[in-house]
């Protein structure tokens, strides 16, 4: 005896079978439509799944009555006007939640449908790929696109291509925007990708072409000082992203503090003699205070020792930095102490600079296609305080020239005249090459480890070296960034040429 088995999971949505009165009816008199399935049914969210256009002061009744939607009218609806019921995921299967798929019910009031429709497309401008299951959704204006009060008239979704029609509309001028709905409020939310037209989208379009929308998610208007580290040593860390380096710190005792950007971290350093206690540090950007954090400066901490570490692989190409970094600001005390070995010789080393305290490059010959080993000793590195480190051990290896690979990018891009950002990424998505280029430009790329590439090409309008998403205050227009498509396998000892032309 055993359990009879269920059978395959059921993963098919409901399928509207028929409606009363039925889809497009005209010279509609009623008061409430029945929508029925070929499955039982339940309701999901309904009150902010179902989008009505024109939109209705009240918000009318719905049940399910089996496999039955029921929409009862609480207002008296417009004469001579297409009523277009868009249910969105408000309607899903009793067993497995299955979401009905492009359920839209239509009628008129008056003798005709309106019938325009507006095709387009939705790309990701960020991965260069279609924006797939984004929302496409037509406002009355500006205003009301950005307004949490006001639903849209119209709306859909994206297919797997990006591509999205809308159907039944009115003839006219609207907001149009697209955006990923994470939280399905028919409206942009802070973290969503977005896309938008700056000027109004008139119905029927004035020509043929479809209207593509470059969707991007936007930048936080302050940076977020939420993810910060604090040290007893007067010490707070917090990453930060490049666009807001002009953020500021002040210490709302008067005393001094110093401000150093590594590592896509900002460091704010209380200066002077430990106050044992908390010191407030107020911060700011673009002159408007963001937050005030309490850091601790304690002088039993400042005994404390540092912490040495370094980001260097176990393989490096001769352009390769060796970076010593640092938990708290250092000075170099002696660095005839650091060692390197290769095999079993030592060999000289220097200390080199980077224009803060939190991280310095050494310097030493290393010869291609060895081993070498480096020791920073304790005594090489203090703080103001006199506190030491520990020892630390970076192994590393040099290629050998004829271990590396060359990268030829042929790269044409007829339709752009600026300067193009050229980023070439390892596998761990390390940039390995990252320069302005010409729009068309043969780029050569020496001395790269064997192994998987991704190129990616960003029309870097403001020359800035950096991505910059739409900025829905300013309105303006994401960078479009370019993707290639194709394989890039660098080999030891060998030149891959590839072409790309950038559309």
């Amino acid at each position: 005896m055993r359990s009879l088995p269920g059978g395959e999971k059921d993963i098919t949505p409901p399928i509207a079978l028929a409606a009363f009165p039925p889809h497009l009816t005209t010279n509609f008199q009623g008061n409430s439509v029945e929508i029925v399935f070929d499955e039982y049914i339940q309701l999901n969210s309904i009150q902010q799944e179902l989008v009505i256009s024109p939109p209705l002061k009240k918000f009318p009744d719905i049940k399910v009555r089996q496999r039955s939607v029921v929409v009862k009218f609480n207002d008296e609806l417009l004469p001579n006007t297409t009523y277009q019921l868009n249910f969105g995921d408000g309607v899903t299967d009793v067993n497995e939640n299955n979401k009905a798929e492009d359920l839209i019910y239509v009628f008129s009031t008056g003798n005709a449908i309106d019938s325009l429709q507006a095709v387009g497309k939705v790309q990701n401008v960020e991965t260069g790929v279609p924006a797939e299951k984004f929302k496409v959704l037509l406002f009355e204006n500006d205003t009301a696109a950005f307004s949490p009060k006001t639903n849209p008239l119209y709306f859909t979704k994206t297919k797997s291509d990006g591509s999205f029609l809308l159907s039944y509309l009115k003839a006219g001028f609207y907001q149009l925007i697209a955006l990923n709905d994470e939280n399905s409020n028919y409206h942009w939310d802070e973290g969503e990708a977005i896309a938008l037209l700056n000027n109004p989208f008139q119905v029927p379009s004035p020509d043929s072409a479809q209207v593509v929308l470059h969707a991007s998610t936007p930048l936080a208007e302050m940076p977020d000082l939420s993810g910060y580290e604090l040290d007893s040593t007067g010490i707070v860390k917090f990453p930060l992203d490049h666009h807001f380096l002009n953020t500021t710190a002040k210490r709302l005792s008067g005393d001094s503090l110093k401000t150093q950007y590594q590592n896509d971290s900002l460091f704010v350093v209380l200066s002077g003699n430990a106050s044992d206690r908390f010191e407030e540090v107020e911060f700011a950007f673009d002159s408007l205070i963001i937050d005030t954090i309490e850091v601790p400066f304690f002088n039993s901490a400042l005994q404390n020792k540092v912490r040495l570490y370094s980001e260097t692989p176990e393989k490096i190409r001769s352009s390769s930095e060796i970076k010593i970094c640092t938990n708290r600001p250092v000075s170099l005390l002696n660095e005839k102490l650091i060692q390197v070995k290769i095999d079993s010789t030592s060999i000289g080393a220097s200390i080199v600079r980077t224009g803060n305290d939190f991280s310095f490059l050494l310097n030493t010959p290393i010869p291609p296609g060895k081993n070498a080993e480096i020791t920073i000793p304790p005594g090489t590195f203090a703080t103001d305080f006199g506190a030491g480190h520990d020892s630390l051990l970076v192994k590393t290896y040099l290629y050998r020239p004829e271990e590396m690979g060359t990268l030829v990018f042929n790269i044409e891009a007829s339709d752009y005249s600026g300067k193009l950002l050229l980023i070439i990424s390892d596998k761990s998505d390390h940039n390995v090459f990252r320069q302005h280029i010409d729009a068309q430009q043969e780029v050569v790329i020496k001395n790269l480890p064997p192994g998987d590439y991704t190129a990616s090409a960003i029309e870097d309008v403001n020359m800035n070296l950096l991505y910059d998403p739409v900025n829905i205050k300013r309105r303006s227009d994401p960078e479009i960034t370019h993707v290639f498509g194709g394989k890039i396998g660098v080999r030891s000892n060998w030149e891959l040429k590839l072409s790309w032309k950038i559309d």
